[in-house]
């Protein structure tokens, strides 16, 4: 998943922090481009990250602008997927008829805890 972004520096740590997260909840593969140098007098953060679905870190540029390079395994996806199977349990949000309060959450599997 491609993530293009443009995070401060004042809040590098919660870009750090939500990306690797997001690897982790979408069971994928972050390419995170964070823009770098400064924008209208604000610092941009940089940092531009690899992570995998596990949430670990593959690679990691500079403040500064450059090119990231990083070698991954193609098989990560589908090895993690296999060992920690959120997606299988994700449930989804269906919107009832209009005016009837909440939504009703269905499990993707189709069959309702109930």
């Amino acid at each position: 998943m491609a993530v293009p972004a443009a995070w401060s520096a004042r809040v590098r740590a919660h870009w750090r922090l939500l990306t690797a997260a997001r690897a982790v909840e979408q069971q994928v593969l972050i390419l995170a481009c964070n823009a770098a140098g400064t924008h209208e007098g604000v610092t941009l953060a940089g940092a531009s990250r690899v992570v995998d679905p596990w949430g670990t870190l593959l690679a990691e540029a500079g403040e500064a602008e450059e090119i990231l390079r990083c070698d991954i395994d193609p098989g990560v996806v589908a090895r993690i997927r296999e060992e920690f199977p959120v997606l299988r349990d994700r449930r989804s949000v269906r919107s009832g008829p209009p005016g009837r309060g909440a939504p009703s959450s269905v499990l993707s599997r189709g069959t309702p805890p109930w």
